[in-house]
This record gives structure tokens, C-alpha cells and sequence, in this order.
């Protein structure tokens, strides 16, 4: 209804419908990426886990997903499955050993690492991102920050109060599809 809502009133590309969301959100996005990969084009999934069903779940979409190591919230255990699903929708190569293969600190000072799978089907990336922090939609490398902090008003990012990396990396998987 949403969709339809939105075509029926605005001026949109149909062939590049996202939908993304944290936390609960992330577990409702999961099952848009399950009940609706194609009307979707992709789906980027901040600290989501298994909290929902998956009506579907067969077909391939783009994925984009992020979670923390010392999220107590939604945990790495809740998150992991969602990836794999998406790793054999999309017939990506399976990394041995998955990504994070250690627990924390596997960075120094706190930071990210992301992977992007190789062998996925044309059009269908999968896009793997951990960080060291907890339950949070913008974690800044190396602080406790998890909201991206300085850049909302009147902070601004600068070297004293840096910001986050999330927004450019979605930004560029978005893009770039």
C-alpha cells in the first residue's frame, strides 16, 4: 500500500525502491527483503535481527547490513542469519571463515570492517558491515558515539568531533546499484 501510495503521487523510479531501517526496523525491512524482493531493488538493515517471520525468503535482493559486536540488543546471533539467507539467495561465495572470524578487539582503537561477497548474482551485492559498538544506527569509529553526534546541529564533523562512516558507505551501495 505504501508503494503504491507513493507511485500514485510522486515522481519515482520503480526499478530502484530501498527500503532500510534499525533496530525492529531492521527485523520489518528483513522481511520486506523476504515478502517483497521484487518490488524492491535493495535493503540496508542497521542492527536488524531475526524478530519477525520470513514470508518468502527465496528470491535474491540487494543487501546492505551492519551490526555491532557488543550489541546486547539485537545480537550478531540474531543478525547472522539474516546475511546467510541473502548470501545463498544471491549465490554469493560463502567466506570461510565468515566475517567477524574473531570476537572483539578484532580493531584497534573500536572501528569497522566490511566485506563485500564475491559471486553474487548479477545485480544482487551483498554488503557485510561489523563495528565494535553496541545497538546503534551510526556508530563513529573509535567512540562511544553510536548516533553520529557531530553532525547534527550545531555540531558540526571536523577532526575534534568526527563522524560516522555509515551514511557515505550506504550512500555508496546505494548508489552504485
Amino acid at each position: 500500500d505504501m508503494v503504491k501510495l507513493i507511485e500514485d503521487n510522486y515522481c519515482v523510479d520503480t526499478a530502484h525502491l530501498f527500503a532500510n531501517g534499525f533496530s525492529y526496523g531492521g527485523g520489518m525491512t528483513y522481511e520486506i527483503a523476504c515478502a517483497r524482493a521484487k518490488v524492491f531493488r535493495g535493503v540496508a538493515i542497521y542492527e536488524g535481527g531475526l524478530l519477525s517471520g520470513c514470508d518468502g525468503g527465496n528470491d535474491p535482493i540487494a543487501l546492505w547490513q551492519m551490526e555491532g559486536l557488543t550489541d546486547t540488543t539485537v545480537t550478531m546471533g540474531m543478525a547472522v542469519p539474516i546475511r546467510d539467507r541473502f548470501v545463498t539467495n544471491n549465490d554469493c561465495t560463502v567466506q570461510t571463515p565468515p566475517q567477524p572470524a574473531q570476537p572483539p578487539p578484532y580493531l584497534n582503537p573500536g572501528g569497522h570492517s566490511c566485506t563485500d561477497y564475491a559471486g553474487c548474482s548479477a545485480g544482487y551485492p551483498l554488503r557485510w558491515c561489523v563495528h565494535q559498538s553496541g545497538h546503534g544506527p551510526s556508530p563513529v569509529d573509535g567512540t562511544a558515539d553510536l548516533y553520529n553526534s557531530c553532525a547534527t546541529a550545531p555540531s558540526t564533523c571536523s577532526d575534534a568531533c568526527p563522524c560516522s562512516w555509515v551514511s557515505a558507505d550506504v550512500w555508496q551501495w546505494l548508489t552504485a546499484l
